[in-house]
C-alpha cells in the first residue's frame, strides 16, 4: 500500500494518534507556508509596531481535524477518548485548557492578503499531494498528468 511507505512520523499512519474529544474546544491553526509568507510581507511593509493575528479562516476542534487527515488517507480514525479520562502529559493537557477564536482580518487587510490554505482541509490535501509526489520521485516513479510531468 503507498500510503504504509510514508514517512513513518505520521502518527495516523503509525497508529498512534490520538482523537480527544472535549466538548466546546475549538483550535486555530495556519499552514507553514502562510505564516513564512505573512512574515515576509510584513519585513517589507512600512507597518510600525502592531499586533497581528495570525490564523487560518477555520477554527475547529481538533478531532475534527484528525478525522478529515484520516479520510484523506483512507485509513479508520483513532479511537475517541475523552477529554477527562486521556492519559495526557501536562503540556497536551495544557493545550486543551482554553479555547480561543483568533480572528485573522486585521492581518489580511492590512497586508491585502489572501492566505494560501484559507483552512485546515485545503492544506492537509496539498500536504498529502506533496507527500505523494515525494514518495513517487524517492523511489524515481514518473507522475504524468494531461499538462504536466513530475518526475
Amino acid at each position: 500500500d503507498l500510503l504504509n511507505k510514508f514517512d513513518d512520523n505520521v502518527h495516523l499512519i503509525k497508529g498512534n494518534s490520538k482523537r480527544i474529544i472535549k466538548r466546546g474546544h475549538i483550535f486555530n491553526r495556519i499552514h507553514v507556508a502562510d505564516i513564512a509568507r505573512i512574515i515576509y510581507m510584513l519585513s517589507v511593509s512600512d507597518l510600525k509596531s502592531d499586533i497581528f493575528n495570525v490564523s487560518d479562516d477555520m477554527p475547529a476542534p481538533p478531532q475534527d481535524v484528525v478525522e478529515f487527515a484520516s479520510g484523506l488517507l483512507e485509513i479508520d480514525p483513532p479511537e475517541a477518548v475523552k477529554f477527562s479520562e486521556a492519559n495526557l502529559t501536562e503540556m497536551a493537557r495544557s493545550f486543551y485548557s482554553e479555547t480561543k477564536y483568533i480572528r485573522n482580518e486585521k492581518i489580511k487587510e492590512k497586508l491585502n492578503l489572501q492566505l494560501k490554505y484559507p483552512n485546515y482541509k485545503i492544506g492537509l490535501r496539498d500536504i498529502l499531494k506533496y507527500e505523494i509526489r515525494s514518495w513517487l520521485i524517492h523511489n524515481k516513479y514518473l507522475i504524468c498528468t494531461k499538462f504536466y510531468i513530475y518526475l
